[in-house]
């Protein structure tokens, strides 16, 4: 059994290495482990649901930090 879960870890390992060395476009989501930002290109196109509440959050702060037009009748 510990070896059959020692192959196995190693085979994702392996799978998760060459991903983030030789495949281009995964290489974004070893930069975003580095230094905790990602491209919101690739957010978007890889973690949708988190990319859409992430911009939610953020129409609704730049929506409270706009000031009110008042409108003012004669």
């Amino acid at each position: 059994m510990h070896d059959i879960s020692a192959l196995i870890i190693t085979l994702f390992f392996g799978v998760h290495i060459y991903l983030t060395v030789f495949h281009p476009s995964e290489r974004a989501s070893f930069n975003a482990m580095a230094t905790g930002y990602m491209d919101s290109e690739y957010a978007e196109h890889h973690h949708e649901i988190w990319y859409n509440e992430v911009q939610e959050q953020d129409e609704h702060n730049e929506q409270q930090l706009q000031p009110e037009s008042k409108s003012y009748t004669v």
